[in-house]
Formats: C-alpha cells, structure tokens, sequence
C-alpha cells in the first residue's frame, strides 16, 4: 500500500510559531505530528510513503531521512495538493493512494479507509466527520452531493484531510 503525507504548507495560521518550524514538526505528546503520522502509516501496513515538503523543508528531509519506506519529495516553489500530488506520479504505483495532511492529528484506522476503497471501487474515498464548525460537506447516503456548505439537504460533515484517491485521476 502506498500512502503521501502533504508537508508542503506555510502553515501561516500559526505565525509567527511556523518561522522556524514546519507545522508538521510540531510535536504532540513529544512526538512531531508527521512521525506520528509516518508510524501510523507503516503500523497500518503502508510500505511506500512519499511526504512533500516546501517551507523550511531542510528540517523535513532530516527528520525523516533514516526511515525505510519513506521519500521526501522537495518542491522549490509551492504547487498545492494537487501539484504535489501530480509531481509525485512518478513515484506512484497503478494502486490507489492514500493521501493524509501532514498537520493533522487522528485516530482514524487508514488501513480500514483504505481497503473500504479497494472494495467500493470509487474513485476517491474521502474520511469525513461531523464537527460543526467546519461542516461544508454534504451528503447524500455515502456520495458527496454538494462542496461548500450551501445546506442542501442531506448530512453535513467536514473533511478530515484523509482521502484515498486513484492516482489516474491525476492524469487529466
């Protein structure tokens, strides 16, 4: 299974805190968000694991550079998730990917979201939760209807930052 940790931001809600550190180098617990989250990948039986990094990125390539499985993809400039995802394509293979922002905290099972998405068969499989400051997603059984929070109706939910995604979406 293969997996990209998304590392590239500012992280320019936490000034002037991300000047000198990634956001995903903040610890919790002792423990850098983005090694919590490379753990959690690899105890969940994700052996290939690709993490772009931008901001201060010297500090990511160190923080991971001894860890088997695991990448760093350096972008000069800042390209997005979507960028980073596309420069990644090389390094990918024809199976699905999961994709977890590196800032994140979460307790979900990924290898569960992962094999759910094998099963199903979509396209992409999103790992959403009801927090209703942040609800903009809507729901219509298990597909999303609407982006954006316009209150349809259906169920409203936030995205976790979690998502599986067939990499020949990334194609177009």
């Amino acid at each position: 299974m293969q997996a990209m940790i998304l590392a590239a931001g500012f992280g320019t809600r936490l000034l002037p805190y991300t000047k000198y550190l990634p956001k995903p180098l903040f610890p919790v617990l002792n423990t850098p968000l983005l090694l919590a989250a490379v753990n959690r990948l690899k105890n969940s039986g994700f052996s290939k694991i690709i993490v772009n990094c931008h901001h201060l990125g010297e500090q990511i390539v160190n923080c991971l550079r001894d860890i088997p499985g695991v990448s760093v993809q350096q972008e000069e400039v800042i390209l997005g998730t979507g960028g980073g995802l596309r420069r990644a394509l090389d390094r990918l293979d024809d199976e699905p990917l999961l994709v977890v922002n590196g800032d994140i905290y979460h307790t979900i099972d990924v290898g569960e979201l992962y094999h759910y998405h094998v099963q199903a068969e979509h396209a992409v499989t999103m790992a959403v939760h009801d927090c209703p400051r942040f609800n903009k997603i809507t729901l219509k059984g298990q597909q999303i209807s609407d982006f954006g929070g316009s209150r349809q109706d259906g169920e409203q939910l936030a995205y976790t930052g979690i998502q599986v995604i067939n990499p020949e979406l990334l194609l177009g």
